[in-house]
């Protein structure tokens, strides 16, 4: 499990650059989705990185809070096929109320 984690976070930085080189900031947010579908911490990592030098705050931001989103909403259907969906019911509110604070800052930041 370890060498699989040093293996994301060693490639997370690569995938960054060129996403960011090719795409731009949509390349970041892509990348951050698809990370975000494993694990957040080598891209918030990566990014936090970046956004020290040569990205922009504001990307870097948007990206971390797509991964964390993405991230939770794959928890959710985890929960959802371990737990049964009568306990499911409950939980899209309490996500949508956790998710909707780093939504908030996202669209206030693209503005």
């Amino acid at each position: 499990m370890a060498l699989q984690f040093s293996a994301l976070l060693a490639a997370i930085p690569v995938l960054s650059e060129a996403m960011k080189a090719w795409f731009g900031n949509e390349g970041i947010y892509a990348l951050s989705v698809i990370s975000g579908l494993l694990d957040v911490d080598a891209i918030t990592l990566t990014l936090s990185r970046s956004a020290k030098h040569d990205l922009a705050a504001d990307a870097a931001t948007v990206g971390i809070v797509l991964s964390s989103i993405t991230n939770t909403l794959i928890k959710g259907f985890i929960f959802a096929f371990i737990a049964g969906i009568k306990n499911y019911i409950r939980l899209p509110l309490l996500m949508f109320a956790a998710m909707l604070p780093g939504l908030l800052i996202s669209i206030f930041m693209c503005f």
